[in-house]
């Protein structure tokens, strides 16, 4: 099961949640304020060239929703 990570609109706390692929029924409560206003987070990956410079980089973090 992938992990997501999701962000509280309430309180601002980051969790992750181990989640199907296709279980979107209910957006999970903030584990510390009980909230249910939390909204999906993409966390930055790190992408490499393979060209001769060699270079990575860390995508932005972008909020799902």
């Amino acid at each position: 099961m992938p992990l997501y990570e999701y962000e509280c609109l309430q309180c601002g706390d980051k969790f992750e949640v181990r989640r199907g692929f296709f279980d979107r029924s209910v957006e999970p409560k903030c584990p510390k304020c009980k909230s249910e206003h939390t909204m999906r987070v993409f966390s930055p990956v790190k992408t490499c060239s393979s060209g001769s410079a060699g270079t990575c980089v860390l995508t932005p973090t972008r909020r799902f929703g």
